[in-house]
C-alpha cells in the first residue's frame, strides 16, 4: 500500500516534470514563434520599406527624368526659336539686299533708257536741223531761181515791151511815110 502511494506520488512527479517541461517546451515554442512572426514581421516591414523606396526613388528618378526631359525640350524650342529667328533675320537680310541690288538695277536701267532719249532726241535734234538746213538750201536755191526766173521774166518782159514799142514806133514811121507818099502823089 505505501509503495503503491510511493509509486503513485512518483508517477504524479513525473507527470508533473513531464507536464512542467511540456509547459516549457510550449512556451519556447510559442516564443520561438512569436519571435518568429516579429522577424517575419520585421522582414516584412523591411520588404515594404524597401518596395517603398524603390517607389520613391522610381518617383525620383521619374521626375528628374522628366525635368531633365522638360529640360531639354525648352533648351530644343530655344534653340529652334534661335534658329528661326537667324533664319527669319537672314531673309530680311537677302530680302534688302535684293531689294538694294534690284532698286540699283532699276535706277541703271532708267538712266540708261533717259540716255536713249536723249540720245534719239540729240539724234532727232540733228537730222530735224539737217533736214532744216536742206530745206533752206532748197529755199535759197528754190528762191534764187525763182529770183532767177522772175529777173529773166522781168528782162524779157522789158525786151518785149522794148520790142513792142520799137515795133509801134516803126509802124508809126511806116504809116507816117505811107501818109507822106499820099500826100506827095
Amino acid at each position: 500500500m505505501i509503495l503503491e502511494k510511493l509509486e503513485i506520488e512518483q508517477q504524479r512527479e513525473q507527470e508533473k516534470e513531464i507536464q512542467k517541461k511540456m509547459e516549457k517546451l510550449n512556451s519556447k515554442y510559442v516564443i520561438q514563434n512569436q519571435m518568429k512572426d516579429k522577424e517575419k514581421l520585421k522582414e516584412e516591414s523591411r520588404q515594404e520599406y524597401l518596395r517603398d523606396k524603390q517607389l520613391v526613388n522610381d518617383a525620383v528618378q521619374k521626375i528628374i527624368m522628366e525635368d531633365i526631359e522638360n529640360q531639354r525640350e525648352i533648351h530644343r524650342k530655344k534653340e529652334l526659336n534661335k534658329k528661326h529667328m537667324y533664319e527669319a533675320y537672314e531673309e530680311k537680310e537677302r530680302r534688302r539686299q535684293d531689294h538694294i541690288v534690284q532698286e540699283k538695277i532699276e535706277r541703271e536701267k532708267e538712266r540708261q533708257y533717259y540716255e536713249e532719249i536723249a540720245r534719239r532726241d540729240r539724234e532727232l535734234q540733228m537730222k530735224k536741223a539737217a533736214i532744216q538746213e536742206e530745206k533752206d538750201k532748197i529755199f535759197e536755191k528754190l528762191a534764187a531761181e525763182e529770183h532767177k526766173r522772175q529777173a529773166d521774166k522781168e528782162y524779157w518782159e522789158n525786151v518785149r515791151n522794148e520790142l513792142y514799142v520799137e515795133e509801134m514806133e516803126r509802124r508809126e514811121k511806116i504809116k507816117e511815110l505811107e501818109q507822106k507818099e499820099k500826100k506827095q502823089r
